[in-house]
């Protein structure tokens, strides 16, 4: 899962565990305690109530002496009374009626020989003031302080183990990170996120740069090898046109047929090695032009058949193409590719080499099969050509 959904869900758990765990707590030890409490509230001001009404009426109907008592009520205990006669209309009352303090405003009926006279709107402070500071909502309050304080914990913990830590762990292996020492201990993780991603596809470039690396090196010692042949031919015909006696003009031409051709397997050489090295760089730039694949292959084939004459071999060359093909090819570089493996054929080939080229057009899709009489080229060998 992505980190952009990973951690808006895990923090909405962390966050649904919370209400849970502080909701459990509170219908396990503070509700009962909580409710009672309450019960006991208003069974106070209910009492309190019943007072302030028989203190009114015990002067009724003495307006005046029952105005002293609502004042003296007023002063003493915070609480307003607003009487109403049976129509509604206000009588008197107690108190600032601008006061903006939060009230709770109970109604009391007030009788006198049976009769309704008053109606009171007895308003005592707000007892959410006095709320807050019970011991249940303290008790609650100092809960839900201290899961929250878990909740940070936890979160600060998920992002270090599994995001921090496996950065820093990334950013050392980065740190150490060379082409020289690519023996790194970075193991293939199944973390489907971003991180994940990252530390896989790290993974998979160094195995690819092992793989590379060891593919160079294998090209560099068989071309070396491959080199050290025909330089030390050079070296011991060069040897016998220099020292001692001087051979005949007929051993001459031999010797200097043997220097040139093992020269040319040289150049061929370091040719695919040069090409070799441009591919590693991306260097190679392609030059594609239009060729007509009869008159090309026709040329080349000439060629080819020479150069085996003289050696004692044979090429064919079996064209099932029609005449007015055209391709868009580097010509230079496909000409390259085929004296490669015209040279490899002539290098590990038999006495009687035959060489046979089969040319076939499959749709959109030109074939070219190359097939001797030798032994076929070693597999490191190959491998580098």
């Amino acid at each position: 899962m992505s980190i952009k959904y990973k951690m808006p869900l895990y923090i909405l758990t962390v966050f649904i565990i919370f209400v849970v765990l502080l909701l459990g707590y509170f219908k396990l030890f503070l509700y009962d305690d909580l409710r009672a409490g309450v019960d006991n509230y208003w069974l106070h001001y209910d009492q309190i109530n019943q007072r302030i009404v028989e203190e009114i009426m015990s002067s009724y109907p003495d307006r005046k002496e029952m105005g002293n008592n609502l004042q003296e009520i007023y002063e003493t205990e915070n609480i307003r009374v607003k009487i109403l006669d049976t129509n509604g209309n206000t009588v008197m009352e107690t108190g600032d009626q601008d006061d903006k303090v939060p009230i709770l405003k109970q109604k009391e009926t007030a009788f006198y020989n049976n009769n309704l006279v008053y109606i009171m709107e007895i308003m005592h402070p707000s007892p959410l003031r006095n709320f807050r500071w019970v011991g249940s909502f303290g008790r609650l309050r100092m809960i839900g302080f201290t899961l929250l304080g878990f909740v940070i914990i936890s979160i600060i913990i998920y992002l270090h183990y599994f995001i921090v830590k496996p950065l820093l762990t990334l950013q050392k292996i980065l740190d150490k990170f060379s082409y020289n020492d690519l023996s790194i201990n970075l193991p293939y993780t199944k973390r489907q996120d971003e991180i994940g991603y990252f530390c896989n596809k790290f993974y998979e470039l160094v195995e690819r740069l092992k793989i590379s690396r060891k593919e160079q090196v294998d090209v560099i010692l068989s071309i070396s090898h491959d080199l050290k042949t025909p330089l030390t031919s050079v070296i011991g015909f060069s040897e016998r046109l220099m020292v001692g006696k001087r051979p005949t003009e007929e051993r001459t031409r031999e010797y200097s047929a043997i220097i040139y051709d093992k020269a040319q397997d040289m150049n061929i050489l370091l040719e695919e090695f040069h090409e070799f090295a441009i591919n590693e760089l991306q260097y190679t730039a392609f030059t594609k032009i239009k060729v007509e694949f009869g008159p090309f292959i026709e040329e080349l084939s000439k060629k080819y058949a020479e150069e085996l004459k003289e050696r004692h071999g044979e090429f064919a060359l079996e064209n099932h193409v029609k005449n007015g093909v055209i391709m868009m090819v580097d010509k230079d570089k496909l000409k390259r590719g085929f004296d490669n493996l015209i040279s490899n054929s002539k290098k590990y080939g038999n006495e009687n080499l035959k060489i046979k080229m089969i040319c076939i057009l499959e749709g959109k899709k030109l074939k070219i099969s190359i097939e001797d009489n030798g032994s076929g080229v070693p597999g490191e060998i190959g491998r580098a050509s």
